[in-house]
C-alpha cells in the first residue's frame, strides 16, 4: 500500500481519475464525493468508529492559564454552551455551519452531526500523544496530567 497526500478540494478528481483507491477525507468533501457517485463510505469516524479523540482543542500556555482563571473558567463555559447547541439543536448548528463555512444549507443537512464533548479527557490527548511518539514527531515524552490544566 502507498500512502500519498492529496488536497481535499482536489479527492474527488483524484478519485475519478484513478490516481488512488481511497481517500481519507471529511465533510463536505464525502458528501459531495458521494453524491457524485465517485464511491462509497467505508466508515465515519467519529460516528461509526465511536471515537471521542478531539480533532480541534484549545491551549495556552500554563502561566498564562494559571494567572487567568476567570478567563479560563468563562471560556470553558461557552465551549460547553456551543457543545450543547450542536448536541440538541440541529437546526440551529446546521444554519451556523452554513453561515461561517460559505456551504450550502442542504449540504450541512445532509452532513452526518457528530457529538461535540466539551471537555478534554486526559486519555483522549494521550491518544494524540501515543500517535505522534510512534511518528517520532515528539522530542521528549509528555506527561498527560501537566497537559490539562483543571
Amino acid at each position: 500500500m502507498n500512502f500519498v497526500e492529496v488536497t481535499f478540494p482536489t479527492m474527488s478528481d483524484i478519485i475519478k481519475s484513478g490516481g488512488v483507491d481511497a481517500v481519507l477525507t471529511a465533510e463536505p468533501f464525502v458528501t459531495r464525493m458521494t453524491n457524485a457517485g465517485l464511491g462509497s463510505v467505508g466508515a465515519r469516524y467519529a460516528v461509526d468508529l465511536a471515537r471521542t479523540e478531539p480533532i480541534i482543542f484549545y491551549a495556552a500556555a500554563r502561566d498564562w492559564a494559571e494567572k487567568n482563571p476567570d478567563t479560563i473558567k468563562r471560556f470553558r463555559a461557552a465551549i460547553a454552551e456551543g457543545a450543547d447547541i450542536v448536541n440538541n439543536d440541529r437546526e440551529k448548528t446546521s444554519t451556523s455551519i452554513s453561515k461561517f463555512t460559505k456551504q450550502p444549507i442542504e449540504l450541512v443537512k445532509a452532513t452526518p452531526p457528530n457529538k461535540s464533548e466539551p471537555v478534554l479527557k486526559a486519555e483522549q490527548l494521550g491518544w494524540w500523544i501515543e500517535i505522534m511518539s510512534t511518528q517520532k514527531m515528539l522530542q521528549t515524552k509528555l506527561d498527560l496530567n501537566k497537559l490539562i490544566l483543571n
